[in-house]
């Protein structure tokens, strides 16, 4: 039997050096740069099923145009990225060339068993970890409702380049002039200058100096807990002014219900203030933000959850100008991007511009980035406010991304993935057609049609042979690197 599909070809990308092509490509950007096949697949980490052009929710981006720039993001990572683990997520089997296929609860066919990378860069990956740790925010300040204390979200900023990298850019510029004949501006020769890393771990000195100590007790004291989120934005893509990579924080205080909310306020700012010059760092007042979450508020509480670790926030005007911008050299330097929109630019680069000087001066930024963010914490809890508010043990990035949705039945069919690969999309498509009692059925009647072996049982037990291979993997690393 002939499994029939309805392939949607989309607007193929033409790279063309004319302006009515030009055009064409910044108007698909626009769009939320939707260019692949609509999918009924769902990975063990996709975030929603990609079912129809119906707005999401968070974003107002059609889920073709969220398909379409997690698409230009892996395209960008694939050039520019550094870890072969996030260019290689979703197309290798835990289980040697093996895999498990089943039925969501939302009617779509899910492949389990493939090897998630878990990293911040990977669309797919970091949509599940996100979504499973914006819960965990919204119950801690769920909780802290409940139980009458007061809930503060407070942003703390400080400047891109310390005042020592700062005071050797005049040095610089005038060496540069002796070499090249040309004026390099103070600002871009500090960032050119300027290691990354110790940005960073100059704001986690800060924020550790603030609370510590006899200055920090009052802060200590009137304090229950809080989730401290790391975010940073990047210059845009070809930006003609280089400011610097910003890291900053946003921290979700718990605080007793007496507390004299504007002199905590000050108090932080101060110590903040302090902290900063101690890591050779500035501030400014138009940097610190503190607001007070209302109690019983859940789209408060919903908005302090992405804002703390969904990273940006996804605008169609501005994601498609973002995305076009490889594209649109007229306008490059336009303003400030998030992390994963430079990766969307880079992919949406032109053929002819890879490998060229723009390509590399974008690669080696992303690159810069991505080093001084190995090893970081994105979400910082107090010790036992997870405990107090019932959450318990914090799941690993690495739990969260490879952790499967539950499926009808708890029935998978166990099958060869090289065999079966190439037909997921058919059989994807022909299960979310089929009414929902006849799903699992229809998928194993797929199978059949296509003279593919394989064995049912429970997803209950596949998942335990996954995470038992896993470990052991896991085991074998560590005796070889001991």
């Amino acid at each position: 039997m002939r499994i029939a599909t309805d392939a949607d070809t989309g607007e193929q990308t033409r790279a063309s050096a004319s302006t009515k092509a030009r055009q064409r490509r910044l108007d698909r950007a626009q769009r939320g740069g939707a260019e692949r096949p609509v999918q009924n697949v769902v990975s063990c980490v996709s975030t929603s099923p990609v079912t129809s052009e119906k707005p999401a929710d968070r974003v107002g981006l059609s889920r073709v145009a969220l398909e379409g720039l997690r698409e230009q993001q892996r395209k960008g990572y694939a050039s520019a990225g550094l870890k072969q683990e996030v260019k290689t997520c979703g197309t290798l089997p835990v289980v040697s060339n093996t895999v498990a296929l089943g039925v969501t609860d939302a009617g779509n066919m899910q492949v389990c068993g493939l090897q998630r990378c878990a990293s911040r860069w990977c669309p797919d990956c970091w949509g599940k970890v996100a979504n499973s740790r914006a819960e965990d925010v919204k119950q801690v300040v769920s909780w802290a409702h409940e139980q009458g204390y007061r809930v503060c979200l407070a942003t703390l900023t400080a400047s891109h380049i310390t005042t020592e990298t700062r005071a050797k850019a005049t040095e610089h510029v005038h060496e540069h002039y002796r070499r090249t004949g040309e004026w390099l501006d103070e600002q871009t020769a500090g960032v050119i200058m300027q290691d990354t890393r110790e940005i960073f771990d100059g704001l986690t000195a800060a924020w550790r100096y603030a609370h510590s100590g006899r200055g920090g007790a009052e802060l200590r004291e009137r304090r229950k807990g809080y989730a401290r989120a790391f975010e940073l934005t990047l210059d845009g893509l070809g930006a003609s002014l280089l400011t610097g990579t910003h890291g900053h924080f946003h921290a979700l205080l718990i605080l007793d219900q007496d507390t004299d909310l504007n002199a905590y306020k000050e108090k932080l700012w101060e110590r903040w203030r302090e902290g900063c010059r101690r890591e050779k760092l500035t501030t400014a007042r138009e940097g610190y933000d503190f607001k007070v979450l209302k109690v019983n508020n859940s789209r408060h509480a919903k908005a302090a959850a992405s804002y703390l670790v969904k990273g940006e926030k996804l605008n169609a005007d501005k994601i498609g100008l973002e995305v076009a911008r490889g594209d649109m050299k007229s306008n490059r330097g336009t303003g400030r991007t998030s992390p994963e929109g430079l990766l969307r630019a880079i992919g949406a680069l032109e053929e002819e511009a890879i490998g060229g000087s723009f390509w590399r001066q974008a690669v080696a930024q992303w690159r810069a980035v991505e080093e001084a963010c190995k090893g970081r914490r994105w979400l910082t809890w107090s010790r036992d406010i997870r405990k107090l508010a019932g959450l318990g043990a914090e799941a690993t990035d690495e739990e969260l991304a490879n952790t499967a949705e539950p499926v009808e039945g708890d029935s998978v069919a166990v099958v060869a993935y090289d065999q079966v690969k190439e037909h997921l999309d058919e059989i994807g498509e022909r299960v979310a057609g089929a009414k929902k009692p006849e799903k699992f059925p229809t998928l194993l009647m797929c199978l059949d049609s296509l003279g593919l072996r394989y064995v049912e049982c429970t997803q209950t037990a596949w998942n335990e042979h996954v995470r038992a291979t896993m470990s052991d993997r896991s085991q074998r690393r560590r005796r070889r690197a001991g």
